[in-house]
């Protein structure tokens, strides 16, 4: 997951919005081969990008796979953002199948009280 930080050093762009960071040095000198997650656009710090669609269209544009939108009235913004672009879903099918449990798997070692509405979290002992 990226981070709306900027390290000038490095790039002038905050992490989240820079080619250099995510495919140069995340991606290339790293080696990271999963999937690249931007931060919030809804965080104030994400503002430097523009409106929605330049936050959305900054993340994408820089190689995040997936654009976290946290808040509900942005949803609609970011939608309309991306359509008729084309998206990079590589990262994503790449996925498919590595996890050690699948869905079925998960679900089966959850305690059903876990997370109910008396106790959405869990207990914290």
């Amino acid at each position: 997951m990226m981070a709306h930080v900027v390290y000038p050093q490095v790039a002038p762009e905050p992490a989240g919005y820079s080619q250099r960071w995510i495919e140069q040095i995340l991606r290339g000198q790293l080696g990271f081969r999963g999937v690249v997650f931007s931060d919030d656009i809804g965080m104030a710090a994400s503002f430097s990008a523009g409106g929605v669609a330049g936050r959305v269209h900054a993340h994408l544009d820089a190689g995040c796979d997936v654009v976290l939108v946290c808040h509900p009235e942005l949803v609609d913004e970011s939608l309309q953002a991306v359509q008729g672009r084309s998206l990079n879903t590589a990262a994503l099918i790449g996925l498919i199948g590595r996890g050690a449990l699948g869905w079925d798997g998960l679900l089966a070692g959850t305690d059903a009280s876990f997370n109910t509405p008396s106790a959405p979290f869990g207990s914290i002992a």
